[in-house]
């Protein structure tokens, strides 16, 4: 059976890692952001 390894990541970090995240994200004038199941998939 394989063995499932997660790292764990402090929310300090998980904060600083979706932010920038978000920050590298292109974006144009007049684009909105949108969150949640109704979002495209961005390939994170």
């Amino acid at each position: 059976m394989p063995e499932l390894t997660m790292a764990a990541v402090a929310a300090a970090d998980a904060g600083a890692t979706a932010g920038m995240r978000t920050a590298d994200a292109p974006s144009e004038p007049g684009t909105v952001l949108r969150a949640g199941r109704d979002a495209p998939w961005a390939g994170w």
